[in-house]
């Protein structure tokens, strides 16, 4: 396995390398920082306790900053091959559970992607078999979680399952709102029974959905069948 070691107030840092080790269950976590009782600490402003700024010069291939899987072989099991928890108790400014981009640069030499390029992407895969009955599946679950009976977002400014934010430059903000949908639906056909199908019949169009849009309140039209 290799080690870190400074020398001359200089971090050299060689690879760390757990393969080949298989701790048995009763060893515990194999990385531990700390428990919820007794935190890893820090009062300075921009902390970041965990740093890695990694960068792939490769030409080809998928390249990936972490890769994480988690194996789930026991049958009633589950969990979160990632889970992350923001957790405030104070009155804070801005908290996000997760923060993750896709940044193709800040000046005007920006990078750019050929193929697909999104800031998250969240697969379901579906196995080459026809799955079992029971069972609820998503690709992807907006969630708002109330721990109690007293859980009430009455005061608050604005609350929603999906927040659509336009942001940056005004002359880019501008050019955005000229091009982009809010919706994209791809790999499907619009057909009968299908999950975009044609209505000719908008007297059907009996049940409404609340958004909001520039500010203003606005509705999805929908029907009952």
């Amino acid at each position: 396995m290799g080690l870190y070691g400074w020398h001359d107030n200089t971090l050299d840092a060689q690879q760390i390398s757990f393969a080949g080790a298989k701790p048995s269950v009763s060893a515990g976590p194999l990385i531990l920082a700390g428990n919820s009782s007794q935190k890893i600490t820090s009062s300075l402003a921009d902390t970041k306790f965990i740093q890695a700024y990694l960068e792939s010069s490769a030409t080809s291939g998928d390249n990936r900053g972490i890769y994480l899987r988690t194996y789930y072989t026991g049958a009633g099991g589950g969990g979160d091959a990632l889970r992350v928890y923001a957790d405030v108790s104070v009155a804070a400014a801005n908290v996000f559970g997760a923060h993750i981009s896709l940044g193709l640069g800040e000046s005007t030499t920006g990078g750019s992607v050929s193929g697909l390029g999104v800031g998250v992407r969240a697969q379901l895969g579906l196995p080459n078999v026809a799955l079992a009955s029971g069972g609820t599946y998503a690709a992807l679950m907006a969630e708002i979680y109330s721990f109690g009976e007293h859980s009430d977002a009455g005061a608050v400014t604005e609350l929603s399952f999906i927040r659509i934010v336009n942001a940056g430059h005004a002359n880019g903000i501008a050019d955005v709102d000229d091009d982009a949908n809010l919706l994209v639906i791809t790999g499907g056909t619009t057909a009968s029974g299908n999950m975009v199908q044609a209505e000719t019949d908008e007297t059907k169009f009996s049940h409404k959905i609340r958004c909001k849009v520039h500010g203003s309140t606005m509705y999805l039209m929908a029907c009952a069948s």
